[in-house]
């Protein structure tokens, strides 16, 4: 049995719909969606638009999960409009052939919206046991959707979520063996692609911690490792920016590898 308390922390609220009104004037056609505790509205839709309880959709994702886990941790964002709940699956690990020391977990972040632009969804990240902030990102091939007005089939999502962390940890240990047999990239490539200056230079300065994690290797996976790092430090980033900047960096890091 779960906490309910401890699964919604920071958005234990329910999003109730109100009419629309402009200067005491009724409006057809959309609906107000507001947080019922502190009155703010959180977004204006049309009015085929149907509420869905966040709360609800991520106990039906945490049901679905602990079939897949053991061991959860959970942590939720509010990123303007949108929701995102991460469970950690601490027991999912993966270890790294070359590193027998590096391990990683599995983490599976779920997706809710109130304005109507993020359909209930999933998609899959690592993250690294050396670094509690590290994470590795990939493009969300693996994504599950639901849209608001479909009802979750339980024994087909755990079907769905099952088969895709198998997909998630595969991709993530094969590029881990390319990267770790490619030379460091040089940093004017990083220029071309448009990544900032900012964030090539944070990266540069932690090459090195990562460089001792690694066994004082230097390859393109030591060096995409520091720039997850930098990523996911980065405070002034919100959750769906780190996830979004992380997918971008690991896709140019396997353009490298069809360009070797």
């Amino acid at each position: 049995m779960y906490d309910e308390n401890i699964i919604t922390k920071n958005i234990n609220w329910k999003a109730v719909e109100k009419p629309v009104y402009v200067d005491g004037k009724f409006i057809d056609g959309y609906k107000a969606v507001i947080r019922e505790d502190t009155g703010t509205t959180i977004a204006i839709n049309g009015s085929r638009y149907q509420v869905v309880d966040h709360r609800e959709n991520i106990f039906s994702a945490y049901n679905i999960i602990s079939k897949l886990s053991n061991d959860i941790i959970v942590k939720n964002f509010i990123i303007g409009t949108k929701i995102l709940t991460r469970f950690f699956l601490n027991d999912n690990e993966i270890f790294n052939l070359n590193n027998k020391n590096e391990k990683a977990n599995v983490a599976v972040n779920i997706y809710n919206s109130y304005d109507g632009t993020t359909p209930f969804g999933i998609d899959f990240s690592i993250w690294r046991k050396i670094c509690s902030n590290g994470m590795f990102g990939w493009s969300r091939e693996s994504r599950v959707k639901h849209l608001h007005t479909q009802s979750i089939d339980p024994e087909k999502m755990v079907k769905e979520i099952g088969e895709a962390i198998v997909i998630a940890k595969d991709k993530y240990q094969v590029l881990y063996n390319q990267l770790f047999s490619l030379p460091i990239i040089a940093g004017e490539e990083f220029e071309k692609e448009g990544f900032t200056d900012k964030l090539i230079k944070k990266a540069r300065e932690l090459y090195p911690v990562e460089r001792n994690l690694s066994g004082g290797v230097n390859n393109a996976w030591v060096q995409l490792q520091a720039f997850t790092r930098a990523i996911t430090h980065n405070e002034k980033m919100n959750e769906f920016g780190k996830i979004d900047t992380t997918t971008q960096i690991v896709k140019f890091f396997q353009a490298q590898l069809v360009k070797a």
